[in-house]
């Protein structure tokens, strides 16, 4: 098929001078209420375009580097994607550029009747900063593949979040993305639009150039997320929208956030509504990109899930307001790291809980949610299974002498204080970093010296999975044990951790070791964990026997620094203890520069207040 286009594009090129003078004159000079003198007759949507449902396509599957998304994938590979998308519902997608890679592809094989596919398309035209001739090369691109495919091809978008000033100022001039668009409406029959925030065309806070695309463009396409936005709110609920819903019992506050993450994405549609009319406008309004991650990968938790993805959806379906509402994404995307997790399919093509009410849908699922394998159910009308929002709660402070955190049977006595607070589902429990998790592991029935009873807690680092934070494939795992509530440990500053451990973990044994205070969710996560090294002190030694372990909390507090994505500010706080011990191998921090695959067995975990 791009050897057809290649073609074709030549003759296309050299009629694109006839195509601006045929399809350029729709322009006014009836003044607008914005002091617009030149402005565009807008050309009408596609009927199907409202009633078609929607998606995002980009088709890269490899972890790329760097965010650069890698390999394209084959012919082949596209049209799996296509069957599958298509399978789901979804007859109208949105690409994202003019690339003879990915674009060009995919337009011929909806073109091939072959493969017997009813898809349309939302053209887009990648606009990159301060790039003219690549930008007339795509704008070429965007053309010929507009008038090829124009039976397929029914709206076309120039660029994509250039214009909303995040930094302080649009990453295009708005006089050039203007030139751009206008370039582009002027060569082809489509309507045009340019893609961006919803900040942008409501022209949000004032100082942005909105007017003069508004004067420019057949409709508005609208980006809102509300889960996004719910990440600048540490601390406060009104800061964005109250996503947290704590005046909610715990039983609705899946749903409560739910429906507010919607009335969020509604408020955002009536800003730039309001904004339109406000200057003599009515412009259809899409939503050109929302979704809802179904896993926490920068940091959503409580948020981000499969369920909750499900509900987001559900929302949009019952909203019948914008002219389209394209569903970000359909496929995962893991070059793209932290900003991974959106698609209705993840990377492997496999349907997410999301598609279990898809109208003939009958492939696999996996819900890639730790530990691997759940499957998730929900009642019609209730958040089943959904996550939601759980406050942290404090404990009174401990006064025993010693705090039992993991042994084969954990018991209070008089000098002996274990897990407890109303949060009792479960008490504790052993969770990896990041989804899918860096470690995984498991209870299991060992023997030899310094094992307490006959269980301990087995550690897999997973060598595949360090660096899902980062995108940076040697960035490392951790594991830790949880508690479901607070405990207040001030009095044990003086005193030390105590755990066994077990393992033969090369490069000299170097691990992290240490506990968690605050809530990332809350914006005191802090980190509190300190280098430990084979024969060096404390006990550890890593040949492969049992060894006891003490360190001081001091030592350990030395190394406390604000976790990942929190404030400079934050500190170690002694009486909001949430992870009760914390084993991990960051090796930016341990100086490793490989994966471990060696077993990490620990065992009898527990603080003294001497």
């Amino acid at each position: 098929m791009q050897t057809n286009l290649k073609k074709t594009f030549a003759f296309l090129l050299a009629g694109t001078l006839v195509l601006v003078l045929t399809m350029g004159c729709d322009l006014l000079t009836t003044p607008k209420p914005n002091g617009e003198t030149t402005h565009i007759v807008p050309r009408a949507l596609p009927a199907d375009f409202s009633t078609l449902k929607a998606i995002s396509y980009s088709g890269y599957r490899s972890a790329g580097n760097n965010g650069n998304p890698g390999t394209a994938p084959t012919q082949a590979q596209m049209l799996e994607d296509l069957q599958l998308l298509q399978q789901a519902g979804y007859g109208l997608i949105r690409l994202f550029s003019s690339s003879d890679e990915i674009s060009a592809v995919v337009l011929g094989l909806i073109a091939d009747s072959s493969n017997s596919l009813s898809i349309k398309v939302q053209l887009g035209v990648w606009i990159n900063s301060a790039d003219e001739a690549g930008n007339q090369a795509e704008i070429a691109r965007g053309i010929a593949l507009a008038n090829t495919y124009n039976t397929i091809v029914e709206t076309v978008s120039v660029g994509n979040e250039k214009m909303v000033a995040w930094t302080g100022a649009p990453s295009v001039p708005i006089l050039d993305m203007k030139r751009y668009i206008l370039q582009v409406r002027g060569a082809i029959p489509q309507p045009v639009t340019s893609d961006d925030n919803w900040a942008f065309y409501a022209n949000d806070g004032g100082g942005n150039s909105t007017d003069a695309i508004l004067a420019s463009i057949d409709y508005i396409s609208i980006h809102t997320y509300p889960l996004l936005d719910s990440l600048y709110t540490s601390g406060s609920d009104s800061a964005s929208w109250d996503w947290r819903q704590k005046n909610v019992t715990a039983t609705g506050r899946a749903t409560a956030m739910m429906n507010a993450a919607i009335a969020k994405a509604k408020k955002d549609y009536k800003a730039v509504k309001d904004y339109e009319t406000s200057k003599g406008y009515s412009l259809p309004i899409a939503v050109g990109e929302t979704g809802w991650k179904a896993a926490a990968t920068n940091g959503e938790f409580y948020r981000a899930h499969p369920v909750n993805q499900l509900m987001y959806l559900e929302g949009l379906n019952a909203w019948t307001e914008p002219a389209a509402i394209f569903w970000f994404s359909g496929f995962d995307e893991p070059w793209k790291s932290a900003d991974d997790g959106w698609g209705i399919f993840n990377a492997a093509r496999e349907a997410r809980f999301v598609l279990t009410g898809a109208s003939g849908y009958a492939g696999s699922f996996n819900e890639e949610a730790p530990p691997f394998g759940i499957t998730y159910t929900r009642a019609a009308g209730t958040s089943g299974s959904a996550t939601h929002y759980v406050p942290v709660v404090s404990n009174a402070t401990t006064t025993k002498n010693t705090f039992l955190a993991y042994a084969d049977s954990l018991s209070a006595s008089g000098t002996v204080a274990i897990p407890s607070g109303p949060n009792a589902t479960p008490l504790t429990s052993w969770i990896g970093w990041d989804i899918p998790w860096t470690a995984t592991g498991a209870e299991i029935t060992g023997s030899g010296s310094g094992l307490e009873g006959t269980k301990n807690w087995e550690i897999t680092p997973d060598s595949t999975l360090g660096g899902k934070r980062t995108g940076n494939a040697n960035w490392g795992w951790g594991h830790f044990l949880n508690l479901n509530n607070a405990e207040d440990l001030t009095n044990f500053a003086s005193g030390h951790l105590h755990f066994s451990i077990k393992t033969n973990y090369p490069n000299s044994g170097k691990l992290e070791v240490g506990f968690f205070t605050g809530s990332s969710v809350d914006g005191n996560g802090c980190d509190v964990y300190v280098k430990i090294t084979s024969g060096s002190g404390y006990g550890y030694v890593a040949d492969g026997s049992w060894h006891d372990v003490s360190i001081p909390i001091a030592d350990i507090a030395a190394h406390a620094a604000p976790a990942y994505g929190q404030a400079s500010s934050v500190t170690m706080d002694l009486s909001k203890v949430t992870a009760a011990f914390v084993i991990a191998d960051r090796f930016a921090n341990t100086g490793n520069t490989q994966k471990a695959t060696a077993l990490v067995n620990v065992d009898y975990i527990y603080w003294t207040q001497n």
